[in-house]
């Protein structure tokens, strides 16, 4: 019997073929980086709902894309560098990386002692460095 096929996972919660199941968090339905789907909104915000919708057909691209960059990026990335150096406006590149790393193919940087890892950002201000997860190399090209 593998994980797969258990009645339950780690957590309680009735198995489906492709979760994957986690004993530091909550367990997640596997898919791949560059799949499409509908990023969060603001519930009481119909302007919110209308971008959410609208870049809804580019979310896996642009996932893609941040990920490929940060799979680049030995010394990680903070959100800011990522957006300059794809072109991308910040408030696309924040929810495409959370994304990345809700579904396990990102991750904050620490330090060996186990601190964040940071750098300042034009503004003056210290700012959270990203990386692709060793899942993310080995699983893509």
């Amino acid at each position: 019997m593998t994980l797969f096929d258990e009645p339950t996972c780690v957590c309680g919660s009735p198995c489906t073929l492709g979760t994957v199941h986690r004993l530091d968090g909550p367990c997640f339905v596997w898919e791949p980086p560059d799949t499409n789907h509908l990023g969060r909104f603001q519930a009481h915000s119909a302007t919110s709902r209308n971008a959410a919708l609208a870049v809804y057909p580019r979310t896996g691209t642009q996932r893609a894309r941040v990920l490929n960059y940060l799979r680049s990026a030995r010394d990680g990335r903070t959100d800011e560098e990522i957006a300059t150096g794809l072109a991308m406006n910040p408030s696309s590149v924040r929810p495409r990386r959370i994304e990345l790393v809700t579904g396990g193919w990102a991750r904050a940087m620490f330090t060996a002692a186990g601190a964040p890892v940071e750098r300042r950002t034009r503004a003056g201000v210290d700012a959270q460095v990203w990386e692709a997860t060793n899942a993310a190399r080995s699983y893509l090209p």
